[in-house]
């Protein structure tokens, strides 16, 4: 079934239009003076992991079916592309083994629990004493838990794609979602992780240590799997400034004076390792965490997860001094629009080619 789709999506990928979108994405990402911000059009939301109806002759699948079947996999991740190609917008073609947020968390032996059509979730420990063994134990083997599926999909993704050579020339294989040091502390310990800052921070400074250097040294590794160099990621469409994107969760329920003890350190060592890194945020920014963040060393750009257009202008007028650029969820208002020249690229959720023509020439 997948080479009927494969040898479609051949034949309308253009390899100069995918040249000419990362173009304009690295312009606008290093502010660089554009005609027009990058947007990136599709019926998929990122935030809300709802399809709309799509309209273009592709199948669709159920999670449970993509996380069982790479097949099933690598056509769900080629449906943003197929579509983009269809529309003509600016998006990146990348796609990524999609396994969820528990696959450093496998590395150490933790329970990866997939349910229905719900993406996968980790059983978290409670005990301190359990994170007291994981640092004793040291680094996990980097081939345990998820890490063999993720290997075969990407060499499936690999070995399909390279017979094809529009797909070989423009589409990229970016690197699996490892999350963050903070994040991963979060899913493998729960809500206990805000009572063992106070109760136990220096056995909790010491996983995130060990986190930290899990985080590069697996990240490093997959990247020579994937053939790609340790200064730029590739990620839901986007060509990042940085080696890797850095989910925040966790680490935003805490206190700026907190997050600036337990997280940017952390981070700041890991922007020092792949040209700094992305930073993904899903939820609107108060100024003072705001100002908090972005001035943490080595962070290139922040993945906004807001549809707030008042809260963009906050941080972009932030973000700007510092040419951190923004990749953000919406379409601007067209008395907006001259307010961001450029160092913004768009995402948009749509649900017809009617709304896609206009958003692209908005």
């Amino acid at each position: 079934m997948i080479d009927k789709y494969l040898e479609k999506l051949d034949k309308v990928l253009n390899f100069k239009k995918s040249l000419e979108s990362e173009e304009l994405q690295i312009k606008s990402a290093q502010y660089q003076k554009i005609k027009k911000l990058p947007i990136m059009l599709s019926t998929f939301d990122d935030m809300s992991k709802v399809r709309n109806p799509i309209f273009v002759d592709w199948p669709v699948f159920g999670y449970r079916e993509i996380y069982n079947d790479p097949e099933k996999m690598l056509l769900d991740e080629l449906l943003p592309i197929y579509e983009s190609a269809v529309i003509g917008d600016d998006r990146v073609n990348v796609i990524r083994a999609n396994y969820g947020v528990g696959i450093i968390p496998s590395l150490f032996g933790f329970e990866i629990v997939q349910k229905g059509n719900d993406l996968p979730w980790v059983k978290p420990v409670g005990s301190i004493e359990e994170i007291k063994k994981i640092i004793n134990k040291g680094l996990p083997d980097f081939n345990n838990g998820l890490v063999p599926r993720i290997n075969e999909t990407q060499e499936y993704y690999k070995n399909k794609l390279s017979k094809y050579p529009n797909l070989k020339k423009c589409i990229h294989i970016g690197l699996m979602d490892n999350q963050g040091p903070f994040n991963l502390a979060g899913i493998m310990l729960g809500e206990q992780l805000y009572f063992y800052l106070y109760s136990h921070k220096d056995v909790i400074k010491e996983f995130l240590e060990l986190l930290t250097t899990v985080y590069i040294e697996f990240s490093k590794k997959q990247k020579q799997l994937i053939e790609k160099p340790l200064a730029i990621d590739y990620y839901f469409g986007c060509l990042l400034q940085s080696g890797v994107k850095i989910s925040e969760d966790y680490g935003l329920s805490i206190s700026p004076d907190m997050y600036e003890e337990f997280c940017m350190p952390l981070n700041e060592k890991i922007g020092q390792v792949f040209n700094g890194f992305t930073l993904l945020v899903c939820e609107d920014l108060e100024e003072k965490r705001a100002k908090s963040l972005l001035k943490t060393k080595n962070l290139k750009g922040l993945i906004y997860w807001s549809k707030n257009i008042n809260k963009l202008e906050e941080i972009y007028k932030i973000a700007k001094e510092k040419k951190i650029y923004i990749i953000w969820y919406g379409i601007l208002p067209k008395e907006k629009i001259n307010l961001f020249p450029t160092g913004v690229i768009l995402k948009h959720q749509i649900k017809s080619m009617e709304e896609a023509l206009i958003a692209k020439n908005f």
